[in-house]
């Protein structure tokens, strides 16, 4: 009786092992997919294996993938939302937030964005993603306006992260906050007859987190509005921004001084 005993503990552990091995094959399987672009089959191989292995210790990564893989909005948030609250700790939990962040952001509900990427600031300092989210932070307070806030949350991105690709975004828009003198430069980004059209133009580009503004411009019968970015007190200043335009906006914009 004992040896019987003792041979089927040994089968429920090779069993328990075959389980395991055969999670993380499964997820391996469903992330070459996804790899390859095969987003449908990625998505169905990452859904059977939730239904599969719903305690597998890889079920964090399971929901996340299968968050980015959905169409459905509303399928994407659930995904992400279980991990939050099921997997605070897991090592997806802070990508998890910043997505769901994000989609805030896109719909324009920018003080749920902002409360989303502070927490990602403020509770995972140690994450890929905390230079990010205070970019984010950012860029949200700017949509709506809220200069101050934006400049507050400026300083701390550049103070927690100082070699961060965004503090080089961010870094040249410190003399934003100083009266503009004769010889302050700016990045010229459009020229246009119907003031409507620069004010579009220059919305959309506050939105995205650059200060921009129109001037008006009497040039014989003309009246140009000229939508510009920034307030710099170098040339070499406003010229790094622009090349940081062209690079992450796709947009070109020449160095001007602030007051032609």
């Amino acid at each position: 009786m004992k040896r019987t005993a003792n041979i089927l503990i040994m089968l429920s552990m090779l069993a328990g092992t075959s389980a395991v091995a055969d999670d993380v094959e499964d997820l391996k399987r469903a992330r070459e997919l996804y790899a390859r672009g095969k987003f449908e089959e990625a998505l169905a191989a990452t859904d059977q294996f939730i239904s599969e292995y719903p305690e597998s210790r890889l079920m964090p990564d399971a929901l996340y993938l299968a968050g980015r893989l959905s169409g459905e909005l509303a399928v994407a948030l659930d995904n992400f939302s279980r991990i939050i609250v099921k997997y605070p700790r897991s090592s997806v939990a802070d990508n998890a937030l910043f997505m769901i962040a994000q989609y805030h952001y896109a719909a324009e509900t920018y003080d749920k964005a902002v409360t989303r990427f502070k927490f990602i600031a403020d509770n995972y300092k140690k994450s890929d993603v905390g230079d990010a989210a205070l970019w984010w932070v950012i860029r949200a307070y700017n949509a709506m306006g809220d200069t101050p806030s934006a400049e507050l949350w400026t300083e701390k991105l550049l103070l927690r992260y100082p070699t961060s690709k965004y503090a080089k975004l961010v870094g040249p828009r410190k003399p934003d906050v100083k009266p503009p003198r004769p010889d302050h430069f700016t990045v010229q980004v459009g020229s246009f007859l119907k003031e409507e059209t620069a004010e579009a133009f220059k919305k959309s580009l506050i939105k995205r987190g650059h200060d921009s503004f129109v001037t008006r411009n009497e040039i014989g019968n003309k009246v140009l509005f000229r939508v510009r970015v920034g307030r710099f007190s170098t040339r070499e200043r406003a010229a790094e921004y622009a090349e940081t335009l062209k690079k992450g906006e796709g947009i070109n914009g020449w160095v001007t001084s602030i007051n032609k």
